[in-house]
């Protein structure tokens, strides 16, 4: 199906007002501009009257404005939305078609997305070392149920700003 060819992605949390979700996403085409399918594709999908529906309305025509510089699809998207939505694709006549992954759930996009990471970073790649003696120690952080438990890197340095052997020159070690 062309549908699952397209995907959704959060720009950043969602704010909420009034029991709604308030953002903005960006719709993506699994196909690159450099593939020979990437024409074929959007020739169909513009001489079908193509359409992009968010929860039964429709928000995006597919023309020229839905690609960014470099020439791949890219459009963005305003959400209003409870936590639950879906996106779709419909061409001429045919039926709505959900895009892959649809529908969506806000929390479960937020999570997948990285973006409720609060410890360490977004990308879960060590730190470089600043130089200074640290001893690393693992803690079993707080249960976030059904007995998985989220672990937590702890650092800690006997004096801040003193390498390890200046450390123990004093005698502070």
């Amino acid at each position: 199906m062309i549908a699952s060819l397209f995907y959704f992605e959060l720009e950043s949390v969602l704010q909420r007002s009034e029991g709604k979700y308030i953002g903005r996403g960006h719709l993506f085409c699994s196909i690159r501009r450099n593939d020979p399918a990437f024409q074929l594709l959007f020739d169909r999908l513009s001489r079908n009257s193509a359409q992009f529906w968010i929860n039964g309305c429709p928000v995006i025509d597919v023309d020229d404005s839905c690609f960014d510089s470099g020439g791949n699809f890219r459009k963005q998207v305003e959400l209003n939305t409870d936590n639950r939505f879906a996106i779709g694709l419909k061409q001429d006549s045919s039926e709505f078609c959900n895009i892959s992954g649809s529908p969506f759930s806000i929390t479960r996009l937020i999570l997948l997305q990285g973006f409720c990471a609060v410890f360490g970073r977004l990308d879960h790649r060590k730190r470089r070392s600043s130089g200074r003696w640290t001893a690393d120690r693992w803690a079993r952080g707080v249960s976030y149920g059904r007995g998985h438990y989220q672990h937590v890197r702890i650092s800690f340095s006997a004096e801040p700003g003193l390498s390890w052997p200046e450390q123990k020159q004093r005698g502070v070690t």
